[in-house]
């Protein structure tokens, strides 16, 4: 049982020392924090490569002291399908989640319906998804709905509206404060909570005490910011795929996003600190994770759902000791979001009955690597909708990667990772990269058929 988390609700005077904690070893079902920020780029946090300027240190803290997962991705890197794909496990020509704005089957088992019947004490809060059901499933939810607005906006509570006045991110600290209050009262339960911030997410409206936070700092800023000259998808070059800002907006964009970032590590520090209190910090699983990437400026592109490495290419961290008892940076296993749901069920004790597709990450993290490649697969634009991208499938190892646009000029690209990370040169009509094409063509093919796609 719980019992520090109780004994912290009832009694304030209790202190508990510096490391201590009730679990000599991690209990049969571990307390699960599941943090998914909205849009966050791989590179946007000092573990995986941001400035040293950008302090982070709550979130730094999850992949300094856990594990560091650096080749995490994306299967389909959009808001609406790849959030289906946390909750059930499956890629989207599984789980029909094809683009925002399309429904989520309810009818799937589900990972935070799984986790509540098998004794966790449930809680939501921020971004379910888009154009979902509302997140009832939990014991407590705080749902954002599709407004996607960081201020002075109205929000569901249980299924209640609440109008929000102010920023939304100083909201998430009360209603993180107040779920774990309430599990502290259900001490008898471990608990579960999926916390989905909005940001950075566009407008990437900073709170005003973070506003301006970073404006003596050097911005990162993309060295390919041109346009692909040749060999590329006309939809790369589309309306709704061209980034329209300037270098002076796109820096002014990037701070922005940054100083929003600052605040979700103010709400991450509201969950580490009520974990050190209780002393449960070393018997709960920590993940921290993004939903997809963000192009911004890379091939003067931008937002995501296509291949690129900035669209697909996700942060991983996870701090749990029952499992990694030392640090750990892991720069040569894929990690994809469809094995998060199949990770939890592993620190639960939970059988996988439910048909998951993913892999537990404690596995992948084991020394034999089970997975060379990474998938990638978008079922293109809705029917008239304005960016008119195609269906397209993608294979990604840690050298190459092979798209396929099954558009009405069948197009093809390849990119070799080793010398141009960047993806800046489609090689795909180079001769001495045919041997490997075809091989990327019949691997796709059978990632295909394994899948079931």
């Amino acid at each position: 049982m719980k019992i520090t988390r109780l004994l912290t609700q009832l009694a304030c005077a209790l202190v508990l020392s510096s490391g201590t904690t009730l679990h000599a070893q991690a209990p049969d079902k571990p307390n699960i924090v599941f943090i998914m920020v909205d849009d966050g780029r791989y590179d946007e946090y000092r573990p995986t490569g941001a400035p040293d300027w950008f302090e982070a240190p709550n979130i730094e803290r999850i992949a300094n002291e856990g594990v560091n997962f650096h080749q995490a991705y994306a299967p389909t890197p959009l808001c609406g399908p790849s959030r289906a794909s946390v909750y059930t496990g499956l890629y989207s020509h599984q789980h029909g989640t094809f683009n925002n704005g399309d429904d989520l089957n309810t009818a799937l088992p589900m990972i935070q319906k799984i986790l509540h019947d098998e004794g966790y004490y449930t809680g939501f809060i921020g971004k379910y998804g888009n154009g979902f059901p509302a997140p009832s499933e939990f014991d407590y939810w705080v749902d954002l709905g599709d407004e996607e607005l960081y201020k002075n906006t109205v929000i569901k509570v249980n299924g209640v509206n609440v109008y929000v006045p102010g920023h939304i991110t100083n909201a998430f600290n009360d209603y993180i404060n107040y779920f774990l209050d309430s599990a502290a009262v259900h001490s008898d339960q471990p608990f579960a909570l999926f916390f989905f911030p909005l940001a950075p997410h566009t407008p990437n409206t900073p709170r005003s005490t973070d506003a301006g936070l970073y404006i003596n700092d050097t911005m990162p800023f993309p060295d390919n910011f041109y346009p692909y000259e040749t060999l590329y998808p006309s939809m790369y070059t589309g309306a709704q795929s061209t980034w329209v800002k300037d270098s002076a907006a796109t820096v002014d964009f990037t701070m922005d996003r940054f100083a929003c970032l600052i605040g979700v590590d103010d709400n991450v520090s509201r969950i580490m600190d009520r974990l050190d209190t209780w002393g449960e910090t070393d018997s709960s699983l920590i993940l921290f994770t993004s939903d997809n990437g963000y192009i911004m400026g890379e091939h003067r592109m931008r937002a995501k759902a296509f291949a690129i490495e900035e669209s697909t290419h996700v942060p991983m961290f996870i701090r749990y000791p029952a499992w990694f008892p030392t640090p750990d940076s892991i720069a040569d296993d894929f990690v994809e979001l469809i094995d998060i749901p199949k990770t939890l069920l592993d620190a639960a004790g939970i059988p996988d009955t439910f048909g998951f597709q993913g892999y537990s990450i404690r596995d992948i993290a084991a020394p034999d690597t089970l997975r060379p490649y990474t998938y990638y697969e978008y079922e293109g634009a809705d029917p008239g909708a304005a960016s008119q991208v195609p269906d397209l499938r993608g294979v990604r190892s840690l050298d190459h990667l092979y798209v396929y646009s099954n558009c009405n000029c069948w197009t093809e690209e390849f990119y070799d990772l080793s010398i141009d990370p960047a993806e800046n040169i489609n090689r795909i009509l180079q001769p001495e990269y045919y041997p490997l094409v075809l091989q990327y063509r019949n691997i796709l093919d059978s990632l295909r058929s394994t899948y079931g796609d």
